[in-house]
Formats: C-alpha cells, sequence, structure tokens
C-alpha cells in the first residue's frame, strides 16, 4: 500500500519495494523515435503561423568600439521591410526592482564581433536579410584583445571572487597543505603548460524563436533547455508580469549548454511582435550560431605536480586562466578536479578569468570538468611515464574514497572497477612500451587511458499525473526534452509505479503552463523528473485504487486497498481477477479524471555524491602525415541506476564522440587582427561524421545510488566527454613517445611534436 505521509510525499511498504521493475531500466525504444525518424516532430524551427513575419538579427562588424549611428532608411526602403530596431527607438526597459539594472536591447558600446546592434523584420526571410545588409551604420573603433593569448599579453586576468580563499568546490582558490612542502618532498615532478581550444556548440536546430501576441498574453516557441528560464528572461526583457508569458519548447534539435539563455533573436521577436501584432520568426543562421551561440572558452592550465619514488603524490598545484568576455562573469573551472579526486597532501588550484572582446562563454557539455580532467590525467599519465609505473596502477595508488574537500565519504565509487573492466575490454596487457614499434608503414599505435568524472547535481522538479476519461495516463512536466530520452524514461518510470502499460501513456514536456520541471543541463534532468514523477505516479495509484472502492457497485464490495492492484487498463482484485473495473470507467465516475502532483527536491546527505569512470583510447597515428584515428574506445561507468539501457548507452556514445571531436578536430580560430571567427561555418569549423568513428564499447555499473534519491539514479549527460581527451592524448603519446599538450591534436600538431623530438 502507498501511504501519503504529508503533500508531494509517498512511502512504500515493504512488498512494494521488493517488487522489480518491469519497464524501468530496459531498452525500451524511444516514445519520441517514430516522430522524429518520420518528420512528424515539429521543431521550432519547422513552424508557422499565418500572418507569420521574419526578423533578422544584425551584428557588428568590429571587435570593440562604439556605434556611433544606424540609418534605418536604406533597409526601411527594401521592399517588405516593416520594421528596424536599434538602439535609436529603443530604449532600455526599466527593471522592476529599482536597484537592478534596466534591460537594454542594443547596447552602443561593442565588445565583440558580431554582437547585437539592429533586427530588421519583414514579409520574407529574405526580405529581412536584404534590409540587414542596406542599413548603415557607423563605428569609432577602439583596441581589442579577441584571443586568451592576447587577453593575457595585456593583463587582463583576474580572480573572479578577488582573490579570497574559500573551501567553496566552485571557488577560485583552493589549498590545503603547503605545495612548496610538497613540491620539495617529490622525487619525481611534472611541471607542464596545457592548453584547449575554443570550442562552438554546433546544434543541428539553431538558435529559432517564434512569437505571437495574443491581447497582453504572449506564447513563445523556442528551441531551449529551459522554458521556465525564458520565461523570466522575456518577461525582464519586457516588463511584463511571468504569468503573461508562456514558453513552448516540444522538441529540440540539440542543447548542449548554449540553449538555457535566451539569445538575442528571442526577446527581439517577441518586442518586433507586439510592435506589429504579427507572429514574428526569427533564427540565428548557421554563421550567426557560431558568433552568438556562445562557446566552450579556451583555457591554459598550469600544472605542477609531484610523487614520491613509489608513485605516492605529495603535490598537486593547478592554475587555470579561462577566456571570459568583457562585461560579462562566465568561466569554467577547469582546475577543479586537482582538489578532490586523487589523495594528494598539498594541493592548491586557482580559477581566473581572462576578459577578451570576443563573444561570451558559457557552459558546454562537461563544462570546467573536461578543461581539468585533460590537464590532469595527462599529468598523471606523464608521472606514471617518469616514474616507470603503469597508468593504472599510479591511480589505483592515490584513489580516495572520501572528498578530501568535504571530508564526506562517496555515496559509490568504483573507479578501480571501471579502471580493471576497462582494462581487460581493451587489451590493456597487449600495451607497448613507449614508443610502440611501427605496425606497418609509419604507423604506430598506442594505448591510453583516463579517469572520467562529473560531481552528481540535484534539483528540484514538479510533476502532475492525469488518469483521463479514456483511461490513458498523462505525464505532464515543463522540463525539457533534449534528446537524452526524457519522453520515454518518465513513461517507464510511471508505467512501473502504476502497474499500466507505457504505451498506455502520454508524456507533455516543454511547456510553462506544466507544472515546473527542472531545466535540461548538468545531468540532473532525469534524476529529477524521474523522482517526481515516481512519487506522482504512487499517488496516483493511491487515488485510483481508493475511487475503486468508493464507486458506486464497486466490485470490491468489503475488499481493502491491499486487495487491489493495476494492470494494464484494469483495476483487479489481487486474487480474483474476474473482479475488475477499467481505468477509463474509474475517470469518468469521477469528474473525467483522476490527477495528483508530487514534488521532488534533494535532501542533504552524509556521503559526497558523484560519477565516475574509465575511458580507454586505442589510436593509431601515421607518423609521416600526423594524422590520428581513434580505431578502438572503450567506457565503463558507474552512474547510479540506469532507467533506459538504450538512452544511457547513447548518451555515453554522444559524450565519448564529442570528446573523440574535441581531441582531434574542433577549434574556433580567430583573426587577432580583426577580433573575428575565420571559421564560423560547418565548412570551415570540423566535426566528425560517422566515416571517422571506429570502435566504441560502453559498459556500466548498474548500482542505484540510493543517497542520491529514491530511485538510486544520478546522470550521465555530461561525464562521457570529460576523460575521452587525456585517453587519446595519452594513447598518442604511447604511440609515438612525443607528448601533445594542446588540443585539438592535429596532423599539423603531432608533425610539429614528431620533428621536434
Amino acid at each position: 500500500m502507498t501511504t501519503i505521509t504529508r503533500p508531494g510525499e509517498v512511502t512504500k511498504t515493504a512488498a512494494e519495494s521488493e517488487q522489480r521493475p518491469r519497464y524501468t531500466g530496459q531498452g525500451m525504444p524511444r516514445i519520441d523515435g517514430l516522430a522524429k525518424a518520420t518528420g512528424a516532430a515539429r521543431y521550432t524551427f519547422d513552424l508557422s503561423m499565418p500572418d507569420m513575419v521574419y526578423g533578422v538579427v544584425v551584428g557588428a562588424t568590429i571587435a570593440h568600439g562604439t556605434v556611433r549611428a544606424v540609418d534605418h532608411a536604406p533597409a526601411q526602403a527594401i521592399s517588405g521591410v516593416l520594421l528596424v530596431l536599434s538602439a535609436e527607438n529603443c530604449p532600455p526597459t526599466p527593471a522592476p526592482d529599482p536597484e537592478q539594472k534596466p534591460f537594454v536591447w542594443f547596447n552602443p558600446t561593442i565588445d565583440f564581433d558580431g554582437q547585437p546592434v539592429a533586427f530588421v523584420v519583414a514579409t520574407t526571410r529574405a526580405a529581412a536579410e536584404d534590409g540587414a545588409r542596406a542599413l548603415r551604420i557607423s563605428y569609432d573603433t577602439l583596441p581589442h584583445h579577441a584571443t586568451l593569448r592576447d587577453g593575457l599579453a595585456v593583463g587582463q586576468s583576474e580572480d573572479p571572487d578577488g582573490g579570497n580563499i574559500t573551501n567553496d568546490m566552485w571557488g577560485a582558490h583552493y589549498r590545503r597543505g603547503d605545495v612548496a612542502v610538497g613540491w620539495a618532498e617529490s622525487t619525481t615532478r611534472i611541471e607542464a603548460e596545457y592548453a584547449i581550444a575554443p570550442e562552438a556548440h554546433t546544434p543541428w536546430e539553431t538558435f529559432a524563436t517564434l512569437a505571437h501576441w495574443t491581447g497582453d498574453m504572449l506564447t513563445v516557441y523556442e528551441s531551449t533547455q529551459t522554458v521556465d528560464g525564458i520565461r523570466g528572461q522575456l518577461a525582464t526583457a519586457l516588463g511584463v508580469n511571468k504569468d503573461q508569458v508562456r514558453v513552448i519548447a516540444e522538441y529540440i534539435g540539440g542543447g548542449f549548454g548554449a540553449k538555457f539563455d535566451a539569445l538575442p533573436q528571442c526577446p527581439l521577436a517577441a518586442f518586433a511582435a507586439r510592435q506589429l501584432g504579427r507572429p514574428v520568426k526569427a533564427w540565428l543562421s548557421r554563421e550567426q550560431a557560431f558568433r552568438l551561440g556562445r562557446y566552450r572558452p579556451a583555457t591554459i592550465h598550469q600544472l605542477r605536480i609531484g610523487a614520491t619514488a613509489d608513485g605516492q603524490l605529495r603535490v598537486i598545484d593547478h592554475t587555470c586562466q579561462s577566456q571570459g568576455a568583457i562585461g560579462d562573469d562566465y568561466y569554467d573551472y577547469g582546475a577543479m578536479t586537482a582538489r578532490f579526486l586523487y589523495a594528494s597532501p598539498h594541493v592548491a588550484s586557482v580559477h581566473r578569468i581572462v576578459r577578451t572582446h570576443f563573444v561570451p562563454p558559457t557552459a558546454m557539455r562537461g563544462p570546467g570538468v573536461f578543461q581539468a580532467q585533460f590537464a590532469l590525467e595527462s599529468a598523471m599519465d606523464e608521472l606514471a611515464n617518469q616514474l616507470g609505473i603503469d597508468p593504472i596502477a599510479l591511480r589505483r595508488l592515490n584513489q580516495v574514497f572520501i572528498n578530501p574537500m568535504t571530508e564526506k565519504p562517496y555515496s559509490t565509487q568504483s573507479m578501480l572497477t571501471c579502471l580493471d573492466r576497462g582494462a581487460t575490454l581493451i587489451g590493456w596487457g597487449r600495451r607497448a612500451p613507449t614508443p610502440a614499434t611501427p605496425i606497418r608503414s609509419g604507423i604506430r599505435r598506442g594505448l591510453g587511458v583516463a579517469v572520467a568524472y562529473w560531481p552528481t547535481f540535484r534539483g528540484k522538479s514538479t510533476t502532475g499525473i492525469t488518469l483521463d476519461a479514456e483511461g490513458s495516463v498523462i505525464i505532464r512536466t515543463s522540463s525539457v526534452d533534449i534528446g537524452t530520452g526524457q519522453y520515454t524514461i518518465l513513461a517507464q518510470v510511471a508505467a512501473d509505479a502504476l502497474g499500466v502499460d507505457p504505451q498506455d501513456i502520454v508524456v507533455r514536456l516543454g511547456d510553462t503552463t506544466l507544472p515546473t520541471g527542472i531545466g535540461a543541463g548538468g545531468s540532473m534532468a532525469a534524476s529529477a523528473t524521474a523522482n517526481a514523477t515516481h512519487l506522482a505516479a504512487l499517488a496516483l495509484r493511491e487515488r485510483i485504487l481508493t475511487a475503486a472502492l468508493a464507486m458506486a457497485e464497486s466490485p470490491f464490495a468489503g475488499c481493502v486497498i491491499e486487495d487491489l492492484t493495476i494492470a494494464g487498463k484494469h483495476v483487479t482484485h489481487r486474487a480474483d481477477k474476474t473482479r475488475a473495473i477499467t481505468l477509463a470507467t474509474l475517470a469518468r465516475a469521477n469528474d473525467g479524471a483522476i490527477s495528483t502532483e508530487a514534488t521532488w527536491k534533494p535532501e542533504q546527505t552524509t556521503t559526497e555524491l558523484a560519477d565516475f569512470g574509465a575511458h580507454f583510447a586505442e589510436v593509431e597515428v601515421d607518423c609521416e602525415t600526423g594524422q590520428t584515428r581513434v580505431v578502438r574506445f572503450v567506457a565503463v561507468h558507474d552512474s547510479g541506476r540506469v532507467l533506459n539501457a538504450n538512452t544511457f548507452r547513447n548518451q555515453l556514445y554522444g559524450g565519448i564522440i564529442w570528446g573523440i571531436s574535441a581531441a582531434l578536430m574542433e577549434e574556433l580560430t580567430v583573426d587577432a587582427r580583426q577580433g573575428r571567427m575565420t571559421n564560423a561555418s560547418l565548412a570551415g569549423y570540423h566535426i566528425p561524421t560517422a566515416l571517422d568513428i571506429d570502435d566504441i564499447t560502453v559498459e556500466w555499473i548498474d548500482e542505484p545510488d540510493t543517497d542520491a534519491n529514491a530511485l538510486g539514479v544520478k546522470g550521465v549527460g555530461e561525464v562521457g566527454i570529460t576523460g575521452t581527451a587525456p585517453a587519446i592524448g595519452n594513447a598518442i603519446a604511447n604511440a609515438t613517445g612525443v607528448r601533445l599538450r594542446s588540443i585539438p591534436f592535429t596532423p599539423r600538431r603531432v608533425l610539429e611534436a614528431l620533428f621536434a623530438k
């Protein structure tokens, strides 16, 4: 029997707890798969409305300076152009709180190439683009520094918290022990600089908006990871109440961190729609998606690591310089894992932001940890090589089961299990001495390993569930499925809790009129929404069974709830299956629906929560061309309970493929003289195709972590990328005997390292 102890909290009896889930954990096909495969799924980019017009964002053509004037007349002369917006006719929106800054539509101070300076609306997209090109914009230019190294050269590095020392994981500074003492105690030392190039998000669906007003009510269709977050940003920009704004995101064509904020086309489309009284559709072109869509910031790492002759770490000293933007405080915590991943008595890590005249960066899959692990895991491999110790043995020797920062034990920590299993799968025992003997003309093969890690973040989420008059179960939450499989896993969880079939469940997501769900990011969504759905489903089950007992002429006269169960479309007597009633009949007898809602929010734990994994790469390096190919990749992960085997595996595949791409191909390049991206297109910015990816093997330890939540779910979206690049770099070093400390490992960089040797 389920018992409601207080609103939103449900407990289970021992008998129910012992029931094995029928659907949860199985590789059930995606509910939304057919719609996506056949083109029936409607993305924001696909939508249209009667009387719709089109908006185009106009970007600055300088990296730094001021806008002297925007002449609207040439654009307004273009046939079809209806409206031109710029600082000339868009005053800032006053903030509701006088202590807050107003919302500025167009900042006259230009701090990066492509910064919005105008918005043109026309009856066709082509006319809007013609109008955008026709605008006459004059500037006063100023000197700029658009790259990380240029920013460092002119002294733009600063401590974001003013240099205060804190034990907060996310603080700029952290220390324990004395790094000078640890350095002196070390007999083997590595002191190196590692660098990571900036990366673009490149979602297949670019950033798109369709906005229309009905009276004073705004409805916005948006390609976003958080409809509730966009709703709040739009309300602020437009000076309206949040309850006047509805945001919908039913399907998303990729979201990896850049789709949390309302990019310029979103509020501008809403503003223009109000001005014109017509629906306005706007999207960033592919080139604009590069210039305005934000990116993973470039980082430079100074890392010192030392150990005794037997491999015991004595010191880790890690400083990360992360590229930032003028007037924006985002930066990546690229030295964070130095603080707690390995046992070392003397640790210091520092994060600094380097302000540049470049588009503001943002979170991108595995933010901070991706960079931290490349530097730390590369240095660990270098240390193992100098010590003459197997890289796995070095990690085994220095692993921790208690987080050294918080002094809390990890709830689960299966790093060794992952390393051992991965070593078996990759055939680690055949790893050749460095450098490897050529396997054919100019081709050397090597193996590398790295630890993958991601802190388990948790957040509040609410789910509503309804049994309708047709006997269907409707799940409702505003959380968005960005391709990770939420539509499917929520149906699986609810089906098990209720006893119905997944095909009788309808999942509705991505709409601010639904109960407030968590945004899709940080590997939090699956655990939060699944647990909220589980609670709501248990509560609905209780109400359904109670209604079955209370129904007039009930077939369950004289029964108690424990006598009843739900099976498929019916409530039945456990012992006498002839005594049954359909769910549809019950709903119709209760005003056509039975509904419930539950909120899950994390509780404090006495343990540290984290995802661990082990990544192994086997590479072939052509020493004549510098070309590197990952011929095999193995990943073994401990990420809590698996809700769907297919979507879990696919998330790991996605993270690994992206990691391979980042390690070998991806790099935003900038003309420092103009402060402008030189490869802002899918033709110039290289990402892999299917032909670039070889064999990938993934396994996982399906161990529920009940310290994290009742279902034992953590997350897998972020962790899959975090160990990939260092595993590949370590494999290249094993194959060739040369160490590359900057990614991507392009053929040019490989050849330069080989020639230098």
